[in-house]
């Protein structure tokens, strides 16, 4: 059964999407109906540490659905650290893919 939470930040609403426990799909704006889950509520306290500069991490049980180049590229994100940044182009050359390739992979991402 998928669960969700809509959370307000300081961006604007966010909505969390859970099943079997973990995290699939994040994405902006406010939905009516919401669910009760340990994952959920644990999301949420993390991610307001996170904006509160508590934390540099949010740490939660996630599910990645994607092919095997998509989750490549997203796992290849996972790894640039806060304050660091990664143009898709070098990206790209570690995957031998084009830099627009790899830009749509990341807009793709549903976390």
């Amino acid at each position: 059964m998928i669960k969700k939470i809509s959370i307000k930040t300081k961006f604007g609403w966010l909505t969390a999407y859970e099943n079997k426990e973990k995290i699939f799909k994040i994405k902006y704006g406010k939905e009516k109906k919401r669910s009760q889950s340990t994952t959920l509520a644990i999301f949420r306290r993390n991610l307001n540490e996170f904006f509160c500069k508590k934390t540099q991490t949010i740490n939660i049980p996630h599910k990645i659905e994607g092919n095997k180049i998509q989750k490549k590229v997203w796992n290849e994100l996972k790894n640039i650290r806060p304050g660091q940044t990664k143009t898709y182009g070098s990206i790209a050359k570690k995957f031998k893919l084009s830099p627009r390739h790899v830009g749509k992979i990341c807009g793709q991402n549903k976390l």
